[in-house]
C-alpha cells in the first residue's frame, strides 16, 4: 500500500501538535505558562489522551515514512 508523502508529513505533524498540547494541559508546565495561556486549565486526564493520540500518530508517521 502506498501512501503518499504530504500524508505521511500531515500525520507526523499531528502527533507533534498533540504532544504539544499534552505538554501544556499538564498540570505542572499549565502552573508555569498562567500567564501567557489562561484559556488552557490543567487536566491531567485530558494531557495522558493527548500524549497517547501523540505518541501513536508520531511512531505512526515516522513508520509509514520508512515504508514509502
Amino acid at each position: 500500500m502506498k501512501i503518499g508523502i504530504w500524508s505521511i508529513i500531515i500525520v507526523i505533524l499531528m502527533g507533534i501538535w498533540d504532544l504539544y498540547l499534552a505538554y501544556q494541559r499538564w498540570p505542572k508546565a499549565a502552573d508555569k505558562q498562567k500567564a501567557s495561556n489562561k484559556n488552557i486549565k490543567p487536566n491531567k486526564t485530558a494531557a495522558k489522551a493527548f500524549l497517547i493520540l501523540g505518541v501513536i500518530f508520531t511512531i505512526g508517521g515516522i513508520i509509514a515514512l520508512f515504508w514509502h
